[in-house]
This record gives structure tokens, sequence and C-alpha cells, in this order.
């Protein structure tokens, strides 16, 4: 029998298999040093690693629990940092939701000073009804010193400003047959967080968001989207552009060059907030249409 220092989880690179991960480590009663994601994760000397199969409704009670436990906020972290492409960050993860847990098995209702005006307090486990500590939940989201939380906190934020990047530099051609097309190159896998906000813009106009990086499309037919994994663009292939395509995209040039102030022109401040890996999805910055991959 071999025998191991450590013990590693290995999930397929998704949310809900990280998730899964979390809950595999409850029901199995193991702690495991890291969790792994994908097949490009680096297994370290003496470590046992378990492939954990992903399960939508085990990821689902892990969600519904941290959320009754923590908040929504604290949720929220957990999800922006899942879906960082930073080395590490599915053990930050994991640990962030022990430690949130663990927090609200300790805390006790009986001897704290506010348990005469606090909602949550009836029983000696803290919690009623689905209501949990709120002291655990502000821990959770405010306590950035702790080792727990540091890490999350600042894997979340990169995600965000990953988020808000998509949303604004996201640009849509017309296909026939009245499809909408763009494509997009974040340094995190954030295109799940935006497909809401496009969905509800779009209404019941279908569309395509092609992340190059991730090799993930983000597909919406009129009601609900799905994200599908792909090596290269979806079949069947795409089809043309609609024939008032080019001239759409010629006047938005034109409007982006006639707002433009020269004597305010500032390149570095323009890279900053507009980053140059996007430039060349974006209409404005390019002088033609370019070709439709195929």
């Amino acid at each position: 029998m071999e025998l191991y220092d450590e013990l590693a989880y290995k999930f397929d690179g998704s949310l809900e298999g990280l998730f899964s991960a979390v809950f595999a480590s409850y029901a199995r009663h193991e702690d495991p040093s890291d969790i792994l994601s994908g097949e490009a994760a680096q297994v370290r000397l003496g470590q046992h690693v378990v492939e954990i199969d992903t399960h939508p409704g085990h990821a689902e009670r892990v969600r519904t629990g941290f959320r009754q436990a923590c908040g929504p906020k604290a949720l929220a972290y957990a999800t922006r940092a899942a879906l960082s492409d930073e080395a590490g960050a599915a053990t930050a993860v994991y640990r962030y939701i022990r430690h949130g847990m663990d927090l609200n098995v300790q805390r006790s209702c009986t001897r704290c000073r506010r348990r005469s005006r606090c909602a949550g307090a009836a029983n000696p486990t803290g919690r009623v009804g689905g209501t949990h500590c709120p002291r655990v939940r502000g821990a959770m989201t405010s306590d950035l010193s702790h080792p727990a939380v540091q890490p999350v906190f600042k894997l979340a934020r990169t995600v965000f400003v990953e988020q808000e990047h998509l949303l604004q530099f996201t640009r849509f051609e017309h296909l026939e047959g009245g499809l909408w097309f763009a494509r997009c190159n974040p340094k995190a896998n954030a295109l799940p967080l935006v497909m809401d906000h496009f969905a509800g813009r779009f209404n019941t106009q279908p569309f395509l968001i092609y992340d190059e990086a991730h090799h993930l499309a983000g597909v919406y037919e009129g009601r609900g989207w799905s994200l599908v994994r792909t090596e290269g663009l979806p079949e069947p292939m795409l089809p043309d552009r609609a024939a008032d395509e080019a001239t759409m995209q010629h006047a938005w040039r034109r409007f982006y060059r006639a707002v433009s102030v020269e004597s305010r022109y500032n390149p570095e401040l323009r890279q900053r907030l507009m980053p140059k890996r996007f430039w060349r999805n974006l209409t404005e910055m390019q002088e033609e249409l370019p070709a439709l991959a195929r």
C-alpha cells in the first residue's frame, strides 16, 4: 500500500466542478491540501490525486449552504475568484468556503452580548430557520487580514475588473439570419458573469460571444443562454455579415473619431483604460472591416 504525504482533488475546471470538490471534501471527511483544475494542473511530489466528478446537485447544495451561512456577498466573492486564471485560485476558494462554514459552526449565541436583539439567536448553534449569525457574514467580506479571506478578495477584484472590461469592450456584428456575434479575450473566465446582462439587453434576439482565450462560447437563443466548450468557432460555420453591417461599422468609426479631442490626446491613458489586448476586436480601433474568420 502506497503512503502519501498530501492529498489533492482534481476537477474539470468548471465552477460546478469546484463546488463539487468542496462537497466531496465534506462527504469523504477529507481536507485536501490542493484543489487542481484541468489537465494542466501541476501535482506536487508525494501527493495523491483524487479525480472528482462534476455533480450539479452537489454544487448547488454547496452554493446554497454557503449563501445561507455567509451571505450572498461572500458567495459572489467566491464565485468571481473561482473564475480567475491565477494558479491556486481553486485552492484559495476552497479554503475560503471551509473557513466560512467553520466560523458558522463554531459561533454560539449562548454567550453573545447581542443575543437579545439579534434575529439569528434562538439556539446554541446560532441559526434558526436558515438564518445564520450576521457576525460571520461580516467577517467573510471584511476581515481582509485573514489568510483565507485575503487571497479570495484579491482574485475576486481582478475578475470583477475583467467583467467590467467585457461589458465595456464587447462589440457585436450583425450576421445574416439575425444572429449577433462578438469575440473577446479576457484574462479571466468572466464570460458567464456577463451573459445575463447581454441576454437582458438583446431580449429575444439571438447572439453568440466567443471567448478566444478560454475556448468558451456563450450562446443565447432568445430565451435562455448556455456555455459551450469549443476549440474553435462552433459548428455550423458562421453566416456572412448582414448587408448593412459594413455601413454601420463605418459610421461608428466616424463617430468615434468625430468626438475625439486632438488637443487632449493621451495614448498612455487610453491604453490603461482600454487595454490593448482588446483592440483587435474593437470596431473603432480598426481601419477597415476585417475578414470574418471561419
